[in-house]
């Protein structure tokens, strides 16, 4: 939610409207009200005038018209002094305007406010009124607390981190806005991973919470850190764990004939030693994901064939497969394949600058293709794997089950199980193992049956692919040492 800001004739910004808020003439400040005089005003009163002329205005005319000694309703001093303070910590006069006058206005309607929680909302979003009237926007569920605004994803959601007092866990809150019958619709995609109908260790579950309204609510775990174009593997063995738990989720989901439609770093999580993939809000059945549709998703993972408006080629599932590619490669490559590394893309609101830059990612995907997805530039182990993601030709493409299948015999050594998540993954196993190797001599007096267990954890390691030719010549070393 956003506030429409009008500039006046004479160059200074003013803020119009505000959550269908509009500070009334008697509560505009002006600048030929006199000073505030001691004890024309309660003693808390005046950490809210203290932020400035146009705060202590709203303040001052609130008084006058109302005839009280309280504000919001509340009389408890301590709080109401404690909003004051807040907003005197970096925020603009204006800006602190904005929130006290929108505060009397929901008083004026009949809605409480919850000053600790307003305190909170000064504090986490300084001199940003439009996040503190997202926060004061809504009712939320008897049993969820708002802590903060995370996004404003466009016009349909707002996103807010808040705690499950059932849980006592921190959680992701969405509230669907606009039209109801689109609201509807974005609410029963989301809901496709509730915990009743899909449930995978690599796929987010969302759950459905109403407020004593009626109003529906999305619930979803908070899980950090969640990618972003600048994450890097840092090697080949988090690329490979990324690519192989994604792929997992995406095999599931097409199996249930779903297609995601937006796979991107943004929308996955690390959630401890997997990787979560997010946000079902364009995910719908591949039976509806036609070559007539707008094209949906970041134009840094959409597949060629969509680029291209080839609906002859669209295999829906493939889409993802191509979006997961793109972005195992940016996090190994350090850019995406028909995007530059750093090049600014421009947003869809921006319809002009955005209809340009995709008419240059369909030249580069026709005409450069080649020289844009580089796989010399991937390490070895993954490049076969990593090009079968993003072969340009849908029909060549692997699908979702085949790269999961390749990864499990290829990349065995790198994986870590989604099943077994905490555990070493060969590879790590194997450095472990190196570092605590016990010398010759100490080998020599080891008990027999440790020396055997030993030797079978070496074998065990020595039969999974993904090893290099050398790491095989040193463990067949170490398990000839243990056998003597």
């Amino acid at each position: 939610m956003t506030a429409s800001v009008r500039r006046e004739k004479g160059g200074t910004p003013r803020r119009k409207e505000l959550q269908g808020c509009i500070l009334s003439e008697a509560m505009k400040p002006k600048d030929t009200q006199p000073p505030l005089l001691a004890g024309d005003l309660p003693s808390w009163a005046y950490a809210l005038c203290a932020v400035g002329a146009r705060t202590a205005g709203v303040v001052r005319a609130y008084f006058k018209s109302r005839q009280k000694t309280d504000l919001f309703g509340i009389k408890d001093e301590e709080a109401l002094k404690t909003v004051g303070d807040a907003l005197r910590k970096g925020w603009t006069d204006e800006e602190a305007c904005t929130v006290v006058d929108a505060c009397i206005k929901a008083f004026a309607e009949g809605r409480r406010i919850n000053l600790p929680s307003l305190s909170g909302w000064v504090l986490l979003h300084v001199n940003d009124s439009a996040a503190v009237l997202d926060c004061m926007s809504i009712e939320p569920p008897e049993e969820i607390s708002i802590i903060k605004v995370l996004s404003r994803a466009g016009s349909q959601k707002l996103v807010f981190l808040a705690r499950w007092t059932l849980t006592q866990q921190q959680v992701v809150l969405k509230k669907i806005t606009g039209l109801p019958e689109i609201a509807h619709k974005l609410v029963a995609r989301e809901l496709r991973t509730n915990p009743l109908s899909m449930k995978h260790p690599n796929i987010i579950e969302t759950h459905l919470l109403k407020n004593t309204n009626g109003e529906a609510f999305l619930v979803e775990k908070y899980i950090q850190p969640v990618l972003n174009d600048a994450w890097r593997s840092n090697g080949t063995q988090e690329a490979a764990n990324l690519l192989y738990n994604i792929a997992d989720a995406m095999t599931f989901l097409h199996s249930q004939r779903l297609v995601h439609g937006d796979i991107k770093p943004d929308n996955i999580a690390r959630d401890g030693e997997a990787y979560i993939l997010l946000d079902f809000g364009i995910c719908r059945p591949a039976a509806e994901f036609t070559g007539e549709i707008t094209a949906t998703g970041s134009l840094r993972t959409r597949a060629p064939e969509l680029l291209e408006n080839n609906a002859y080629q669209v295999e829906a599932p493939k889409v993802d497969v191509w979006a997961l590619g793109a972005t195992v490669y940016n996090a190994l490559v350090g850019r995406f394949p028909l995007i530059n590394e750093g090049e600014a893309i421009p947003r869809a609101s921006d319809r002009e600058r955005r209809a340009s830059f995709e008419g240059e990612l369909t030249r580069r995907s026709r005409e450069e293709w080649h020289q844009r997805v580089d796989l010399s530039l991937v390490p070895d182990v993954i490049r076969p794997l990593l090009g079968s993601a993003l072969e340009k030709d849908p029909s060549r493409r692997c699908a979702a089950s085949d790269l999961l299948k390749t990864a499990d015999k290829e990349l065995a050594a790198l994986i870590r199980k989604p099943s077994e998540v905490g555990r070493f993954a060969p590879i790590d196993e194997y450095e472990q193992i190196k570092r605590y190797f016990p010398e010759r001599r100490i080998i020599s007096l080891m008990p027999m049956t440790e020396r055997q267990n030993l030797e079978q954890k070496l074998r065990g390691l020595f039969q999974n692919d993904g090893f290099t030719e050398f790491q095989k010549h040193e463990l067949q070393s170490l398990i000839s040492e243990v056998a003597g």
